[in-house]
């Protein structure tokens, strides 16, 4: 995959997210994933800022865009760890953290759009499209497989976000609005 290139960010970030959003399959297939961590969450990064920066701007709520940069920064290395270990425990695929790493980054760049108005819930299904062909591509696995993994992945996030409302005794919905 020949993704964000920290020596030419400008140029580099527009062909990026051009080639992640119009041709996902010859992005996850174009060529071997990178071998650092850097250029996809520096990616990732730019990405949520532009999306938390006009979800201030919008809202002109500061907690709630503060919230949307925690969690656009936390999630991404969260979601791949799940992914991650989906993908290698129950579907048996061969592949790494990193790569699980790389496939979430550069699907945030449907976070530079997904803060408009009307489009955000279509953006986020595309965002679930995006992963599933990035995670069959580079873990080489079916495209059902990826997406029951992402599917497994939401249900993960469910079930934790349960459990500590039930553990802080109701207070952790309370803190999120």
């Amino acid at each position: 995959m020949q993704g964000f290139d920290k020596s030419d960010p400008i140029r580099s970030f527009c062909r990026t997210t051009w080639k992640v959003l119009v041709a996902p399959r010859n992005f996850f297939s174009d060529s071997v994933l990178s071998a650092t961590w850097q250029e996809p969450v520096i990616y990732m990064v730019v990405c949520v800022l532009v999306h938390v920066t006009m979800v201030a701007l919008l809202s002109r709520n500061i907690a709630f865009a503060t919230r949307s940069l925690v969690m656009g920064l936390c999630f991404p290395f969260i979601t791949a760890a799940i992914l991650f270990l989906i993908l290698t425990r129950v579907f048996k695929a061969a592949g790494s953290y990193l790569a699980a790493l790389q496939v979430t980054a550069y699907v945030s760049a449907v976070t530079l759009f997904s803060w408009m108005s009307g489009v955000g819930l279509v953006l986020e299904f595309y965002r679930i499209y995006l992963m599933s062909v990035g995670l069959a591509l580079i873990f080489s696995v079916r495209m059902f497989q990826a997406f029951c993994a992402i599917a497994g992945t939401m249900a993960a996030y469910i079930v934790g976000s349960l459990l500590l409302n039930a553990v802080s005794g109701g207070r952790l919905l309370e803190l999120l609005h």
